[in-house]
């Protein structure tokens, strides 16, 4: 059956190929040269030094995994720097393969569990992403922030920020 779990440091490899997947396959016309100096970051080192040294009870990585027990996807959930109100999933990556069947929508929903006691849940995405459709079907709107994040030095990655309500209890 597939489901939800906290993510394990033995889980830090499948994380890190997940991660750096996900990622080649959303931003496959950039350059080589940005792969080069990000791929080095996204390593199961530093997703095992993060699964291991936790700064709270409030920063969680969950794992989407199939029937089979293999991680398809998994979401990174901190709380937000400028709305304690709220939870940020800061990360959510399906692998590619895996898109489209069930394991972005039990990320979210686990999400909103791990937020309980909180207004709602934040994410940043693309400024042009096909998310937007998955987010609105989901009870997602935007939030009116956006910020760009510099990927190299003549490179600009726009994003915007969407919500949705959990509700305090």
């Amino acid at each position: 059956m597939a489901f939800v779990r906290a993510a394990r440091p033995d889980d830090a490899e499948t994380i890190a190929g997940i991660h750096l997947r996900a990622w080649r396959d959303r931003y496959r016309d950039w350059p080589e040269s940005i792969w080069a100096r990000l791929a080095p970051a996204v390593t199961s080192d530093t997703w095992r030094r993060s699964l291991v040294d936790t700064p709270s009870t409030h920063h969680l990585v969950l794992v989407a995994t199939d029937d089979t027990d293999r991680i398809c996807g998994f979401a990174t959930l901190v709380p937000d720097d400028q709305d304690q109100d709220h939870t940020l999933i800061d990360l959510l990556e399906v692998d590619p393969p895996f898109r489209r069947t069930g394991h972005g929508s039990r990320l979210m929903s686990a999400s909103a569990v791990h937020a309980e006691g909180q207004e709602g849940l934040l994410l940043w995405i693309d400024q042009g992403s096909d998310a937007g459709r998955f987010l609105v079907d989901s009870g997602w709107g935007p939030r009116g922030r956006r910020r760009i994040l510099e990927v190299a030095p003549d490179m600009q990655l726009a994003q915007h920020q969407w919500w949705t309500s959990i509700g305090k209890p």
